[in-house]
């Protein structure tokens, strides 16, 4: 019997999706090899991306200073308790948000309120990198 054309194992999540991603899949080296998977997340092409990813992980790592009060006390609400929701039947289940919505929020407070950057012109100068001339074209 031949050999399937998709391999079921591939397909299987390497996190779940509220949590921090720590691992990523690449091609194998040889075509028909299976894919590898690599430590740490996937790097963004976009150079600005990159940057403000490692920024706001820095930022989160460091317990949100410089955020008001408000937002730090918000912040550690959202993402920092366990969270029950109800069910129809009247069970409780765990919710927690998904990482990318907590990347969202987290990176919008650190522009706003830690950084101040209220313009495109000021996020391109502060993480366009090298290329900050040509980062935003």
């Amino acid at each position: 019997m031949p050999d399937p054309i998709i391999n079921p194992a591939a397909l299987e999540p390497l996190f779940g999706p509220s949590e921090i991603p720590n691992q990523h899949r690449v091609p194998g080296k040889k075509r028909g090899d299976s894919a590898q998977t690599i430590k740490g997340r996937r790097p963004s092409r976009i150079t600005i991306a990159q940057i403000l990813r490692r920024e706001v992980a820095e930022w989160r790592e460091a317990q949100y200073g410089g955020a008001s009060d408000t937002s730090r006390e918000l912040l550690f609400h959202w993402f920092g308790i366990d969270h029950q929701v109800p069910t129809l039947e009247g069970d409780a289940i765990p919710f927690s948000y998904y990482f990318c919505q907590r990347e969202a929020i987290e990176t919008l407070i650190y522009l706003y309120e830690v950084r101040e950057i209220r313009s495109l012109s000021g996020l391109v100068a502060n993480f366009g990198g090298a290329d900050s001339e040509v980062a935003a074209l």
